[in-house]
């Protein structure tokens, strides 16, 4: 379906359709119908949107969702990248390049480009390029959607592709949009990730709870047998137990807390049915820690939810880098897995309160969680203001403890992995360093009580790591100061928050590391 023959009927209650908006070249055929055999009772209303401001229909809450065309303004909405666009050139069909498979930009040059005109849509722009009085470049969708016979398009090889997303807002997760997401995505009806499994995944927790009570019963009743025999425990300590089955709940949710054990002791994370499902935070260019863990997991097998909150990336120096958010999850797709992008503001608690269940909605359960957000303004003990400090403290400190509280709260029976990417840096830079060092103490404290949902918790101190920050200045004081005379880069600590997320680095909880070559000795 394309725009020229969508319902528009702006009428209709919202109680009784699901709104979804979308920018002209997007396809929704088929989505459409599993969306209506799935929901005959709430049929999908189409709507046309404008593709300079896609969320407006948002903000004015005539659509539920929308496809939109990246890059967007994002601040308040979720986004999942779907798939990726290939620029073409449009081009009179009598045209010297007409004859070629692909072109290059330098190609164009001396061109007339009709898609550079803002006063031209580039419907009307391809009618002038069929008259014969320029080119235009634009998505291969749009080609096709506006396609005319005396034009041809040829695919532009050196010029960075389109994304189109799911779009909706933050604080618009309903049971509707996750069921869209899921088709979205290609989920079935009977997926666990739909809200149509909500029973199965609430027994199945019930089930959990069930033999982690056991066994934390199991437990404390061998304690009192070996420390306390002479009040029962001796006897029945001294004589052989009966062979014949266990009877009760408590012995089947022991025996299966035992089955469940050796499990996990043998594959980790992996015994879970499906990809298990990796949230990281902070995600925001393709030089950082975050992003180089995101591929490293991916490598793994991970799914992986990658968080980003492009008004700070604007406030620094490196600045907005929408295409690199969803390059990444394209990178990530192209792996075999699944990448989904949610933007958040961690300095809002209701944000951070509520991102680890829209993952799971979205996504299935959370078995990772790896904090690589942070605030971070450099200010001295003098000068740092009020505002500032709390800033660090609301991002770096409440939304880590609102995130670990949430991820421990839908853990899956096979336990999960925490890892917080820390720092020790403090002087002339407090407010940051304070807030990362009330961060350790939270993630050690979570290795201590979370240990009985088979949650490790560790911090990853990298020390300094050069992730496009740095000047040459800086670059050049810091390599000075390393015993090898190099710099970390952001792979040597995915490499580490990798360890600690598999099998082997299970054992591993409670601790500090540093992972800094040498730099701290």
């Amino acid at each position: 379906m394309s725009d020229h023959d969508a319902p528009t009927d702006l009428g209709s209650s919202a109680a009784d359709v699901f709104r979804v908006g979308y920018v002209p070249g997007v396809t929704l055929t088929k989505w459409l119908r599993v969306w209506n055999e799935r929901h005959p009772e709430r049929p999908l209303l189409i709507v046309p949107i404008d593709a300079q401001d896609p969320s407006a229909r948002l903000r004015d809450d005539t659509a539920d969702v929308v496809f939109a065309r990246l890059p967007i303004e994002t601040e308040g909405l979720h986004a999942i990248p779907l798939y990726e666009e290939q620029p073409v050139v449009v081009l009179p069909k009598e045209h010297a390049l007409a004859d070629e498979a692909d072109v290059a930009l330098a190609d164009l040059a001396g061109e007339t480009r009709l898609d550079l005109d803002d006063s031209l849509a580039l419907e009307a722009a391809v009618e002038v390029v069929e008259a014969g009085a320029g080119v235009a470049v634009m998505p291969q969708s749009l080609a096709r959607l506006f396609a005319r016979k005396g034009v041809v398009a040829r695919s532009v090889t050196d010029l960075p592709t389109t994304t189109i997303a799911l779009v909706w807002p933050a604080d618009g997760t309903t049971d509707d949009v996750s069921d869209f997401i899921g088709v979205v995505r290609g989920r079935t009806a009977n997926s666990s990730r739909t809200r149509s499994a909500e029973e199965a995944r609430a027994a199945a927790a019930a089930d959990a709870k069930s033999a982690r009570a056991a066994r934390a019963k199991a437990k404390k009743a061998a304690k009192n047998a070996r420390e306390n025999p002479e009040k029962g425990g001796g006897k029945s300590a001294s004589r052989p137990q009966a062979r014949g089955p266990q009877r009760g709940k408590g012995a089947a949710a022991h025996r299966g807390a035992a089955a469940a054990d050796r499990a996990i002791r043998q594959n980790g994370l992996m015994t879970q049915s499906s990809a298990p499902v990796a949230l990281l935070t902070g995600v925001g260019r393709r030089e950082n820690i975050a992003a180089a863990t995101a591929l490293t997991l991916a490598r793994d097998g991970w799914d992986v939810a990658l968080v980003t909150w492009a008004a700070y990336d604007r406030t620094m120096s490196w600045g907005d880098r929408p295409d690199d958010v969803a390059s990444l999850a394209a990178e990530i797709e192209a792996l075999g897995r699944r990448a989904d992008v949610f933007v958040a503001d961690l300095a809002d608690a209701s944000a951070a309160s509520s991102l680890v269940g829209e993952v799971a909605s979205a996504m299935g359960p959370v078995s990772g969680l790896v904090l690589s957000h942070s605030q971070s303004v450099d200010s001295s003990i003098l000068d740092t203001t009020v505002e500032s400090f709390d800033r660090h403290f609301a991002v770096n400190v409440r939304a880590a403890w609102l995130l670990i509280k949430a991820f421990a709260e839908q853990v899956p029976d096979g336990g999960g992995r925490i890892v917080a990417l820390t720092s020790d840096h403090v002087v002339h830079n407090l407010p940051y360093g304070a807030s990362k060092g009330a961060l350790d103490r939270i993630v050690i404290a979570a290795a201590r009580e979370l240990g009985h949902l088979r949650i490790t918790s560790n911090a990853l101190n990298p020390g300094p790591v050069d992730t496009g920050w740095m000047d040459d200045a800086t670059r050049e004081t810091l390599t000075a100061l390393q015993p090898s005379g190099a710099l970390g880069l952001p792979q040597d600590a995915a490499n580490i928050v990798r360890f600690l997320l598999s099998a082997e680095g299970g054992w591993i909880s409670g601790q500090l590391i540093k992972s800094d070559g040498g730099f701290s000795v």
